[in-house]
């Protein structure tokens, strides 16, 4: 059986990774021909941070990332709506402090650590 994914970003990718996982050939078709920055971040939970793991690239990407202390919510203005801290129980709930990460670094590093062709 052979997949075809349409988009080497990380939902596409990390579809290629898990479908070659459980023996199925995986295709990943991408227009881009080169990685280039798209969005500014994103935020990194248990859930997600589990999920990398599984495809290999958890550790090194959370290495590479930054430890969420705080998140703030803000409207078009730029004024603060509000506030909200991660605390030690958060934290501790979830198992896995929150980490923020450059969307660009978690696509390479997925692209890198398991060498996925389009």
């Amino acid at each position: 059986m052979k997949a075809l994914i349409i988009g080497g970003g990380i939902g596409g990718v990390s579809a290629a990774i898990a479908l070659q996982r459980v023996g199925i050939e995986a295709v990943v078709f991408e227009q881009a021909d080169t990685l280039r920055e798209i969005g500014a971040g994103l935020s990194v939970w248990t859930n997600a941070v589990k999920a990398l793991r599984k495809l290999g690239a958890g550790d090194s990407v959370l290495a590479s990332g930054s430890i969420i202390e705080r998140f703030e919510a803000r409207n078009w203005q730029e004024n603060q709506a509000g506030k909200t801290p991660v605390t030690d129980e958060v934290r501790g709930a979830v198992k896995q402090p929150p980490d923020f990460d450059e969307r660009t670094v978690l696509t390479e590093e997925l692209h890198k650590k398991h060498g996925v062709q389009g």
